[in-house]
């Protein structure tokens, strides 16, 4: 397996947090979400899965979510019967709790779902509907990477819950490149570093199949560029590029040969010029001197 490369990781998550700290001292109106921090893979390939609605689970040290977290609950069954258990289990995270057909109604336009992705930090949705996501949520809720998490509802909701919001979930897509988020500049430098440790196999496994197909790994906040950690040259790149290395050095010495033999060539002219001209000198010398002997 290639090494997680924890030392330039540690340079990375450091670089971020200065930015961070150089970036809300000069906005003053940033946005909660710019304080999260998010692992970035590329694949040399585009990934050969079909999209899923359903995300990839990856498990982490230290949940990326904030203590003060409020979570909404879409499920199939009966508000007040979910509601009366959050309570007797006592799960202080989940704020509100809907069905899919509030969704189709209460919540049908694209305002009124951009203000409810607004309105909570994650979304949950009852397994059982986990097919519905992709009708019932929208642009609204991708682009805030909102999309609600499936969870199942026939065990512990307590439980589940706190599994769930250890975890983060990557989304299976067409493309070449894949984000999670790991957490957020409230947490140490160290968790995060503990994070990235946890969730890079699972991310390589899950989207990219084996190391071999990864082309870069990095990390980056909302508003920094993309701090690469792992880069990977697709397979046989490395011989190509020493043997197209080799070939260009074989070139620039023919390269060399030519331009010496040219020289060779010119210097030869030149002296068979001077020597021409000595000849003609020395021939008219020697005229010269029967002609005074007359």
């Amino acid at each position: 397996m290639t090494q997680l490369d924890l030392k330039q990781a540690k340079k990375a998550i450091s670089a971020l947090y200065k930015y961070q700290a150089n970036r809300a001292s000069n906005d003053l109106l940033e946005d909660e979400t710019d304080n999260n921090i998010s692992i970035q893979i590329s694949t040399h390939a585009i990934n050969k899965h079909k999209p899923k609605a359903k995300p990839k689970k990856i498990t982490l040290k230290h949940s990326p979510y904030p203590s003060n977290i409020e979570i909404c609950l879409i499920t199939k069954s009966n508000p007040t019967e979910i509601e009366a258990l959050i309570k007797k289990q006592n799960v202080p995270f989940i704020k509100k709790v809907i069905t899919p057909l509030l969704l189709k109604t209460t919540y049908k336009t694209y305002e009124s779902k951009r203000k409810l992705a607004a309105s909570y930090d994650l979304f949950l949705a009852d397994d059982r509907i986990s097919h519905l996501v992709p009708e019932l949520f929208g642009k609204s809720f991708l682009a805030r990477n909102k999309i609600p998490i499936p969870v199942k509802m026939n065990g512990s909701l307590k439980n589940t819950v706190e599994k769930t919001l250890k975890c983060t979930f990557a989304k299976v897509n067409a493309g070449t490149v894949t984000s999670i988020k790991i957490g957020s500049f409230g947490m140490k430098q160290s968790e995060i570093l503990e994070n990235y440790e946890a969730a890079v196999p699972q991310l390589v496994e899950h989207i990219a199949a084996e190391w071999k197909n990864v082309n870069i790994i990095g990390l980056k906040s909302n508003g920094s560029p993309l701090l690469p950690i792992i880069c990977i040259l697709p397979e046989g790149k490395e011989e190509v590029e020493k043997e197209e290395s080799k070939e260009e050095s074989q070139e620039e010495s023919k390269e060399d040969d030519k331009e010496t033999e040219k020289k060779k060539k010119k210097v030869e002219k030149k002296t068979a010029e001077v020597k021409k001209i000595q000849k003609k000198v020395g021939k008219k010398n020697v005229q010269k001197k029967k002609g005074g002997k007359k």
